[in-house]
């Protein structure tokens, strides 16, 4: 993909943005990120939906599988069997690009993927927004846990 090594190029040259503009930054993502995280827990597509890209893709690193990805609708989907019951997002840190914005969080979650398979605990995401007229929107969502998951 080649927006990756745009982002690193622009992590390399920006200057560090004044602390009045990290914590606006911080802050009005925080509140983009969380209202993704209720909507999954709410397992509501409606609300999700809007705060996606059409070209939004889902990218999964775990520990002994193949990498996944899934577009849009394959992630939409597959949320219809994830149960998250609650969530904490922690040590989240936000660098604005323009029209381009890196997230990153390690959130802590209790949560079930239909009745076997047990994800809770702290995982490693990055979620790529893009600013689409005055709205942002998730483009592209990249989850690593180094750990195994309960099965």
């Amino acid at each position: 993909m080649a927006l990756a090594p745009a982002l690193i190029v622009l992590l390399l040259q920006a200057p560090p943005p004044s602390s009045k503009t990290v914590d606006a930054e911080t802050e009005f993502f925080q509140g983009l990120e969380t209202r993704i995280a209720n909507a999954i827990q709410l397992k509501s597509v409606a609300a999700l939906e809007p705060l996606l890209a059409m070209d939004f893709t889902f990218n999964l690193f775990l520990e002994g599988r193949a990498p996944e990805v899934m577009n849009r609708d394959e992630w939409l989907k597959s949320s219809e069997h994830y149960t998250l019951k609650n969530f904490e997002l922690r040590h989240l840190a936000v660098r604005v690009f323009d029209k381009i914005a890196a997230v990153r969080l390690q959130p802590n979650h209790n949560a079930t993927v239909g009745t076997t398979l047990d994800p809770s605990g702290e995982c490693s995401v990055v979620d790529i927004w893009s600013r689409d007229g005055d709205t942002w929107k998730l483009s592209a969502r990249y989850l690593s846990r180094p750990d195994s998951i309960k099965r």
